[in-house]
């Protein structure tokens, strides 16, 4: 998994661990096994290879303050 940070003037910053589908230490992450799967699907990324390049999506909101 990947830890990153969001911040912009105005809004709320963000930290949190983006993780991918099907790997083997997923079952061993405890921030990602401490939610429930509702959440879990917003912080998994399944990625999928596109002319021999793996590529992803992961949808990222921040509040304004």
């Amino acid at each position: 998994h990947i830890h990153f940070k969001v911040h912009r003037r105005g809004y709320e910053e963000l930290t949190s661990p983006l993780y991918f589908k099907d790997d083997l230490y997923n079952t061993s992450a405890r921030i990602l096994q401490s939610l429930n799967s509702t959440d879990q699907s917003k912080v998994i990324v399944d990625l999928k290879t596109v002319k021999n390049v793996r590529t992803g999506k992961f949808d990222i909101t921040i509040r304004s303050v």
